[in-house]
């Protein structure tokens, strides 16, 4: 699931035509830390946190807000 939610944030900067410079000022976030999290060397938390829940039973639905 890691390199799906990976999949999803490339994509949709390829989309919006930032890179991980822009992403880091959208977000808030260091580029350092964006670039670490898209290396797979970062967020390992909230991915574990997925695979317990997926295991009880439950499931992560990704969809884009509506504007």
């Amino acid at each position: 699931m890691e390199k799906e939610i990976r999949n999803i944030i490339q994509n949709e900067m390829e989309a919006r035509g930032i890179n991980q410079t822009g992403l880091a000022e959208l977000t808030g976030m260091t580029r350092s830390a964006i670039s670490q999290i898209m290396r797979g060397e970062r967020g390992r938390v909230s991915i574990t946190l997925i695979n317990i829940l997926s295991k009880l039973g439950y499931e992560l639905t990704i969809r884009k807000k509506a504007k």
